[in-house]
C-alpha cells in the first residue's frame, strides 16, 4: 500500500504506479508531517490538477529521457502554465534538481545552465524539454502536451504574473 510522503521523496516506483499526487494539506499538522507530503491520487484521468503535481517521463532535445514532476498546471490555460509551470527533474543519482524559472529568486543559481551542468549535458541536448500527460489529464492540446524552453517565450513583470494569477 503506498502512504502519504513528501514530494520530495517520491521514487520512479512511487510515479509509476501513481503519476499523479495532491498535496495533503488536511494533515499537516500531524507529527511528522507538513505542507510537502501528498498523497496519490488514484482515480485517472483527471480534470484539475490544482493542489497537486504530475510526475511523468520527460524528453530532452537530445532525445535522453528521465522522470520529471511537474507542478503548476492549469489544464485550461496554455498562458498561465507556460508562466507558473514548475518542474524538477529525477538525476542519475536519484536525486531531484528543481528548475528555478526566470521569475524565481535562485534562477542564478538552479536555472537552465545549472540544470545542463547538473546532468553533464549541453544546453541544447537538454531544451526544450517536452512532456505529454493527455492519458493522465484532460484539458487544452497545448497544456497536456507542452515543451519547456530554456528561455521562455515571453517574460512579464511581477505585477503581470500577479494580475494572470487572477485572471
Amino acid at each position: 500500500m503506498c502512504e502519504n510522503k513528501s514530494v520530495n521523496t517520491l521514487t520512479v516506483d512511487d510515479l509509476t504506479r501513481f503519476p499523479v499526487w495532491e498535496y495533503d494539506l488536511d494533515n499537516e499538522g500531524e507529527e511528522g508531517q507538513d505542507e510537502s507530503w501528498v498523497k496519490p491520487v488514484k482515480h485517472l484521468p483527471v480534470t484539475d490538477l490544482s493542489n497537486r503535481v504530475i510526475g511523468i517521463p520527460v524528453r530532452f532535445a537530445g532525445g535522453a529521457t528521465t522522470y520529471a514532476l511537474l507542478g503548476n498546471i492549469d489544464l485550461r490555460h496554455p498562458r498561465k502554465t507556460r508562466q507558473f509551470l514548475t518542474i524538477s527533474l529525477l538525476s542519475g543519482d536519484n536525486e531531484w534538481f528543481h528548475l528555478a524559472r526566470y521569475h524565481d529568486s535562485d534562477y542564478q543559481r538552479y536555472g537552465p545552465e545549472a540544470l545542463a551542468r547538473y546532468m553533464n549535458l549541453a544546453l541544447e541536448e537538454i531544451f526544450p524539454i517536452t512532456y505529454d500527460i493527455s492519458d493522465i489529464a484532460r484539458g487544452l492540446d497545448a497544456v497536456v502536451r507542452g515543451s519547456i524552453p530554456a528561455e521562455p517565450v515571453e517574460r512579464l513583470t511581477d505585477e503581470e504574473r500577479m494580475a494572470l494569477i487572477f485572471e
